[in-house]
């Protein structure tokens, strides 16, 4: 009002983010795995085609700890994800509900 001498009405659009998790299975028994190639490999897949300008991509897994890392929209770059699955190895010793737990809490927050 100051400048122009009459109220001014602003508007704003509240921010809506499209989230997409990737969550990779590791947990395996032996130290090699078809199985665990083939789901490493679609990850990085599906990590390629999402587009990460209009959305963020969260991978989560589980190796010696719960890792998560996410990538578009500013947040990290899309090739790192690639990266990190490159070098994602099974989880042998890990229970499976620490993942459950770990995802469950992202979801929430």
């Amino acid at each position: 009002m100051a400048k122009t001498g009459k109220p001014v009405v602003r508007e704003y659009q509240s921010e809506f983010f499209v989230r997409h998790a990737l969550i990779l299975d590791t947990f395996q028994q032996e130290r090699y795995s078809q199985n665990f190639e083939d789901a490493v490999s679609l990850a990085a897949s599906i990590a390629c085609t999402v587009q990460t300008q209009e959305t963020l991509l969260e991978l989560m897994f589980v190796d010696s700890r719960f890792y998560s890392f996410t990538a578009g929209r500013g947040l990290g770059h899309p090739e790192r994800i690639l990266e990190i699955l490159a070098s994602v190895s099974p989880s042998r010793d890990i229970p499976f509900s620490v993942l459950e737990e770990s995802v469950l809490a992202r979801s929430a927050a």
